[in-house]
């Protein structure tokens, strides 16, 4: 028997190159911020993974990058995770969601603070692009504040918010 036969051996039972490929790694959340105050930093996006099923490794990757407080770093770290080809990135703070949203149109930004006061998405309901996230200080939720404290506390006779 010489290569050939062997060869058109494997194609006829339908094994190829890609049949004996390694299998593609788990999708790359990235987590992009200017510090690691959390110690240790991803436990609660492991944690809350983890509640759901999911596990590091075998279901996603996570990589953490973080400027150590120097803002000049973030462009290079957003370009990084478009060069790993992340599934999607989580940005704290404007300026890291600036210089993901500059990097790429096509990887989710999953951001936080004032998303559509700095432009980064249309509204809170309809973000539209690739820009999403939460503000807890987002005035349209101060109704939903009230309703919530409400029924925590239906005694109380008032409330103020301090911003």
């Amino acid at each position: 028997m010489n290569l050939r036969h062997l060869l058109a051996g494997a194609a006829a039972l339908g094994l190829s190159s890609a049949a004996f490929a390694q299998p593609a790694p788990p999708p790359l959340i990235g987590w992009l911020r200017t510090n690691a105050a959390e110690r240790p930093p991803g436990e609660s996006m492991r944690l809350a993974l983890a509640r759901h099923g999911l596990r590091e490794g075998r279901d996603y990757r996570l990589t953490l990058k973080n400027t150590g407080g120097d803002n000049a770093r973030f462009p290079g770290l957003a370009r990084e995770f478009v060069q790993e080809r992340a599934a999607l990135v989580i940005a704290f703070g404007s300026v890291a969601v600036r210089a993901m949203q500059v990097e790429t149109k096509d990887i989710p930004i999953v951001g936080t603070g004032d998303l559509v006061g700095f432009g980064f998405a249309r509204s809170t309901a309809r973000p539209g692009g690739n820009v999403t996230g939460v503000n807890i200080a987002a005035p349209e939720l101060d109704p939903k504040k009230l309703e919530v404290l409400r029924e925590l506390l239906p005694s109380i006779g008032s409330a103020a918010y301090i911003y």
